[in-house]
This record gives structure tokens, sequence and C-alpha cells, in this order.
């Protein structure tokens, strides 16, 4: 009797680690628990300057940071990770009267989130963010093997053409 079975793939899904950036030690504890809870590889950060030599060594998918901190501020620290192009960047404030949404993302954030917030909501946000990732990644993916489809055209048009005609070739 023959089973049609798809094949198990070997390789693991790799984890997303996410750094904590807060200068709160409770908020930091708590985000950590319910990122933890679903799975990711947490970091923490009591500071900008923490956060900065953390992603020098470690590979961080997502930042999530507050914008209110002594020293280097969120909104600088989300500058500073967007010009390394790596990480997404979630803001959290307390102070939602100073600073708006559309602001966070005029920042470069992928999003921003309001405290108080519930856990449920900022693990759909983070699901969100990691989902748009992936996206990102898997269009770049297609778009490099389109350029490379179109050269192949392109050389063999090309190839096409010089063996047409030798006047022309090269």
């Amino acid at each position: 009797m023959a089973h049609n079975m798809k094949p198990q793939k070997t390789s693991k899904k790799q984890k997303n680690s996410i750094l904590v950036v807060d200068d709160e030690l409770h908020m930091r504890k708590i985000i950590m628990a319910a990122c933890r809870k679903n799975g990711h590889i947490c970091f923490e950060a009591g500071s900008g300057d923490a956060a900065l030599n953390i992603l020098k060594e470690k590979r961080i998918d997502l930042v999530i940071t507050d914008i209110e901190m002594p020293g280097i501020t969120g909104i600088q620290l989300t500058k500073k990770v967007k010009a390394l192009k790596g990480p997404d960047v979630i803001m959290i404030t307390g102070y939602a009267m100073d600073f708006s949404y559309g602001e966070a993302i005029a920042k470069g954030a992928s999003d921003f989130i309001q405290k108080p917030f519930e856990q449920k909501e900022l693990l759909i946000r983070i699901k969100r963010v990691f989902r748009e990732r992936a996206l990102r990644i898997e269009l770049k993916e297609r778009l490099e093997q389109v350029m490379a489809a179109l050269e192949g055209v392109i050389h063999a048009l090309s190839l096409s053409i010089d063996a047409r005609d030798p006047y022309t070739a090269g």
C-alpha cells in the first residue's frame, strides 16, 4: 500500500530575536515575558547606548524601544537602527499626547504602541511586523531571481544577434 507523504523539512525554522529597550526594568520584563512565551529569543537593554552595543554583537530582527529614555532616546535609537538596515523597530511610549503614530512611522518605526497596552495587542503587532519582514525578504529574493533571468534573456539575445550578423558581433 503506497502512501502519499510530503517530505518533512529537516531544517528548523530560525526563531526571531527581539531586543527590548526601556529604562524601566519592570516594563522590559513584561515585554520580554510575552515575547518568550511566544517563542522569540529576547535580549534587553536599559538604555540606547546599551542597545547599540547589543546590536553590534547579536543578530536582532526586531527592536522594541521606549521613546522617552535618558541619553539616547528611542527616536534617536530608531534612526541609528534604520541606518544599519537591519532590524525593524516598534516604538512604545506612555507620552501619547507628545507623539503620534504618524510621527513614529515617519521616524522609521514599523509600528507604534501607547502605554499601557494589552499583551495581546503587543503580540499581534509583533506578529504583523515579522510577517511583513518575511514578505520583504521573499520579495527581494524573487526580484533577484527575475533580474538574473532577465540578464540571461539579454545575454541570449545578444548571442543570437552576434551569430546572425557578424558585422555587429561584440
